[in-house]
């Protein structure tokens, strides 16, 4: 396998999450916009605020000996999910458990990496992780806003 790019990496977690039901937009990188309008747009699918964005937070070399290098990337994914009282809570959680699905259904992202876990064996992390889950206000909306971590690890 030869080492994929930062790029390559993102590419397969954007398809993986746009693949989803009902996923919304899926940006492959941090989205910002001054105007509050103009932000929101850049989330609003089929008339409903519902996006991801996916971005590199972290990268881990270590030295594994005879030439060969192992690395760690940790992955920050957020979704936003425009707030109503009747049923936006529930569609929050569905999505963070399908992406959760679709990442534990495919551990090494179609065999670009090793795998989607930051240790090996018993009691270490694997998957899509939720690392935060709360209301907030987005570019003048309130959301659902939840803040998830996905850790790539693969030698050069």
């Amino acid at each position: 396998m030869s080492s994929p790019t930062v790029d390559q990496i993102i590419a397969a977690i954007v398809t993986r999450l746009q693949a989803l039901p009902d996923a919304g937009i899926v940006h492959d990188r941090l989205r910002y916009a001054a105007d509050a309008k103009r932000l929101k747009d850049l989330f609003v699918s089929a008339g409903r605020l519902r996006g991801w964005t996916v971005r590199r937070r972290s990268t881990l070399e270590t030295a594994q000996g005879r030439g060969r290098n192992h690395v760690q990337h940790v992955f920050e994914i957020v979704l936003v999910v425009g707030w109503n009282d009747e049923d936006s809570a529930a569609e929050f959680d569905r999505l963070i458990e399908a992406a959760r699905d679709a990442f534990r259904a495919d551990d090494d992202l179609g065999g670009l990496v090793a795998t989607t876990g930051a240790g090996e064996g018993p009691g270490s992390t694997i998957g899509l992780q939720l690392e935060d889950s709360q209301p907030a206000m987005f570019a003048g909306a309130l959301v659902h806003l939840g803040q998830m971590a996905l850790t790539t690890r693969h030698h050069v």
